[in-house]
């Protein structure tokens, strides 16, 4: 219990530890539930952008975009050390997204 944040300690004093595994695990879910929310927004905007590439001939993939987003999640977060993790979410998020994109561009030439 040492590693834990201020936040949990206080939140978590005095409950049995099967218990507080259990709590921590409910809030884990409830942020899941709203990533998966902010996901389909994300991912309604993207396709948005991959149809205005479309007409604009312009391609899936922006490398100085990607890039550009990259530094702005490091630059967000309140931990630095986090940089790397969430750096490797964000590709995976910007990788399905050209996917969406590509699949897409597919679907409209059949």
């Amino acid at each position: 219990m040492e590693k834990m944040t201020r936040r949990w300690r206080q939140k978590l004093a005095g409950t049995p530890q099967e218990q507080a595994l259990t709590i921590v695990r409910e809030e884990v879910t409830a942020i899941d539930h709203q990533l998966v929310t902010l996901l389909e927004q994300r991912f309604s905007a993207v396709a948005t952008i991959g149809a205005l590439k479309v007409d604009r001939s312009q391609p899936v993939r922006d490398l100085d975009r990607e890039t550009a987003v990259l530094r702005d999640v490091a630059a967000q977060l309140e931990k630095p050390a986090l940089a790397p993790y969430c750096q490797a979410i964000f590709e995976t998020i910007m990788q399905e997204s050209r996917r969406l994109q590509e699949n897409s561009r597919e679907e409209g030439v059949n």
